[in-house]
């Protein structure tokens, strides 16, 4: 009795065994000993030859028609790269591995979806972001494959949120909403909220607003109250959509979001959160206690860090701020250092305009609009105060 026991004890130990290998063959990429090898020998290793020995190898396999293992030793390579920040030739050695994964027979849709995704992803932080949306796509369109289709559907929606179209950002955020409800991720989801909410601010339409209110409070429902790092970016754009909103403007309710933003913000000490909050505390305050505004704006530019894009907007409310003290050229002046931030290059004078050519090297053309049109408010009231043609 006990031997037949333990003989099916052992056959199902050699079946669990057996699945155990196909699962590993199945779903994990095996670098091969010799890259393994080149990596933990080369750490010392000039840059150039360390690329060359992976190129060698990479060569070999190539010319031995060993798809698989090109595959997976160039998908490596690619993580070890963009691990190290080297995204530029992360790209060069992940391309190659979809290539030959494109080419693998029997197909393998989940590692090729795998080097889609790192080729998408590694392109993003480039900034390249068309060629990243176009390999997002390719990684949704693998019907056999469905890990990272939730990611890239987030990833994507990202792309186009950088790019300044919201309705295709909010598009993709909903379609990775229903990969990450049905993985139960409850953080995705919660990050998923807080995204489209973006999304939407950004349109500023009367509906929009509405929608983004809805996924704003969705988000603080579901975030814990110890969660300061999510309440803040729920509590920043509440506060947003309230001070900027057309039909849903309420200027009490948005000092109160700010101002528990701030809270936050002060608890988490981080310098660009409280130097973003304090900025937008500074503009609302502009239209109702302009010593108060100035008492934000001083605190926002105290806390910016170096370089932090937050300068050229911050420099901009300033600009608002003086305008709306009708000192419209100490507006100008305020504009002309937001312009130099915005640029990151001199501007001679006041009275300097952007080129085409300008305007097509900003990121941010919506902030960078609005900007142009403050400076074109204040000189026309300039013009009305003085009657003067020039």
């Amino acid at each position: 009795m006990n031997s037949d026991k333990n003989l099916k004890l052992f056959k199902l130990f050699i079946f669990l065994i057996l699945q155990l290998f196909l699962a590993i063959d199945i779903n994990c990429q095996e670098i091969s000993s010799e890259l393994d090898s080149i990596y933990n020998h080369s750490i010392n290793d000039e840059s150039n030859i360390k690329i060359d020995k992976y190129y060698n190898i990479l060569d070999k396999y190539s010319s031995n028609g060993n798809l698989v293992q090109l595959g997976n030793d160039a998908h490596q390579i690619g993580r070890w790269f963009f691990k190290d920040k080297q995204y530029e030739l992360a790209v060069d050695f992940v391309k190659i591995a979809y290539k030959a994964r494109e080419k693998t027979k029997p197909y393998d849709p989940e590692l090729l979806s795998r080097s889609y995704f790192n080729y998408a992803l590694y392109n993003k932080w480039l900034g390249k972001y068309d060629i990243a949306i176009e390999f997002f796509e390719k990684v949704v369109s693998i019907n056999e494959s469905e890990k990272l289709k939730g990611r890239a559907y987030a990833l994507s929606a990202e792309c186009y949120d950088i790019i300044g179209d919201s309705y295709k950002a909010i598009k993709d955020y909903k379609k990775a909403f229903f990969y990450y409800n049905k993985e139960g991720v409850i953080k995705n989801v919660l990050g998923g909220h807080i995204n489209i909410g973006v999304a939407y601010l950004n349109i500023r339409s009367d509906f929009a607003s509405k929608e983004a209110i809805y996924h704003f409070k969705k988000a603080d429902s579901m975030s814990s109250a110890s969660n300061i790092k999510t309440k803040f970016l729920i509590y920043n754009n509440l506060g947003t959509l309230y001070s900027q909103s057309n039909s849903l403007k309420n200027t009490e309710k948005s000092l109160l979001y700010y101002l528990k933003a701030l809270d936050c913000a002060t608890k988490l000490k981080k310098d660009s959160n409280i130097s973003s909050v304090s900025y937008n505390l500074a503009v609302v305050y502009s239209k109702i206690d302009l010593k108060v505004s100035q008492e934000y704006f001083n605190r926002a530019l105290r806390h910016c860090p170096k370089n932090d894009p937050l300068i050229s907007y911050i420099h901009m409310g300033l600009g608002i701020k003086a305008l709306e003290e009708k000192e419209y050229l100490k507006a100008q002046s305020s504009f002309k250092t937001s312009l130099e931030k915005f640029l990151n290059k001199d501007i001679p004078d006041i009275y300097w305009v952007p080129s085409k050519n300008d305007s097509d090297q900003v990121l941010e053309k919506a902030k960078f609009l609005e900007l142009l049109k403050r400076k074109l408010k204040a000189w026309i009231a300039l013009a009305k105060q003085t009657e003067s043609i020039e």
